[in-house]
């Protein structure tokens, strides 16, 4: 959902995280690989579904602010979580893909998006 409307390389680059986070999952142990794949399936279902719904409807104002705070939320989560604990290759992997992802959430737009 977050890759809709964007260039080819922006989408390329989203795709590559989800499937390194699917893959870390399994590399330390905490997913079979058929729930990885259940639960991947399942998320595109859902998010093809409400992209094709347009649902949930709030107005398209909100969805900026929305991200925005999606992505604080996200860069205060892994920052606590590594600073907090004494982390694996993995989850320090995992962490600052996730602050990655919050940074490019929180960078200010060209258009003002």
């Amino acid at each position: 959902m977050l890759a809709q409307g964007r260039r080819w390389w922006w989408q390329a680059g989203l795709m590559g995280l989800v499937l390194l986070v699917c893959w870390s999952r399994i590399a330390i142990g905490v997913h079979w690989p058929l729930d990885v794949l259940v639960g991947a399936a399942l998320g595109w279902a859902i998010a093809l579904f409400c992209v094709r719904r347009q649902w949930p409807a709030w107005p398209a104002a909100w969805t900026p602010s929305l991200l925005r705070g999606l992505g604080l939320v996200l860069l205060l989560y892994s920052g606590w979580k590594l600073w907090s604990q004494s982390p694996n290759e993995a989850y320090v992997l995992f962490n600052l893909l996730t602050s990655l992802t919050a940074l490019q959430l929180l960078r200010p737009k060209k258009n003002g998006a």
